[in-house]
């Protein structure tokens, strides 16, 4: 799964430091860890990683602005953020930077490890969004029909919902995922609201077919 991913991991506490890059070692992922939000920083600059696992606390600076640096080197790659402070803005700021997911301290390793998975798929399921959308704009170029501005805004519009939707349907299907450890009425309510969520869904999908479809001008 994580043979070729880089993951860079930046905690001014060397221990913490090491045991965060022990476990994701171990699952297969290529780790470079580092005390030093500047040195990271260095490192993150030349050889850009696929996600970066931060502290908050960082001695003279905090992991929100090191994550402001790194959005500015790559807009791509995603960041986690650990904390022992919960708290309301911390996590606002985060969120606003484009950090969909954080590590409440203490954690064990298998929710470490759940955070980074969800983390990378959210990054490739984005990744396949970008394409679709540059797929409209490279048919554009070759002369097809263009989409108007109605449906260029619709199409800016899914891919704001899909972006938005996407944090909350992988939590709950990592909810789905432990089924067993909810009363039976507790299960029914999952499925219930999850049924409902790919409703939403499979009508964003809907909307972005027909708005493909007119790119290629298969509508009469």
């Amino acid at each position: 799964m994580a043979g070729l991913l880089k993951i860079v991991v930046v905690d001014d506490a060397q221990p913490q430091l090491d045991a965060v890059n022990q476990i994701l070692q171990d699952h297969g992922f290529q780790v470079s860890g580092f005390t030093r939000a500047d040195e990271a920083l260095e490192h993150i600059r030349i050889n850009p990683p696929d996600l970066v696992l931060t502290d908050f606390r960082l001695g003279g600076v905090n992991g929100i602005d090191l994550i402001k640096c790194v959005k500015t080197f790559n807009q791509d790659i995603e960041c986690i953020l650990m904390t022992g402070h919960d708290s309301v803005n911390t996590v606002t700021d985060a969120m606003r930077l484009g950090v969909r997911n954080y590590l409440l301290k203490p954690f064990r390793g298998t929710e470490l490890l759940r955070v980074v998975e969800r983390a990378i798929q959210a990054r490739s399921l984005e990744k396949q969004s970008h394409l679709s959308a540059s797929h409209l704009q490279s048919v554009a170029l070759l002369g097809v029909e263009p989409l108007g501005e109605v449906n260029e805004l619709i199409a800016q519009y899914v891919h704001k919902l899909n972006n938005a939707m996407l944090p909350f349907v992988l939590e709950l299907s990592d909810h789905l995922h432990k089924m067993d450890r909810y009363s039976k009425l507790d299960q029914l309510k999952l499925k219930a609201f999850d049924e409902e969520t790919q409703i939403q869904l499979a009508a964003i999908r809907k909307i972005r077919a027909l708005i493909e479809k007119k790119s290629e001008g298969e509508f009469d």
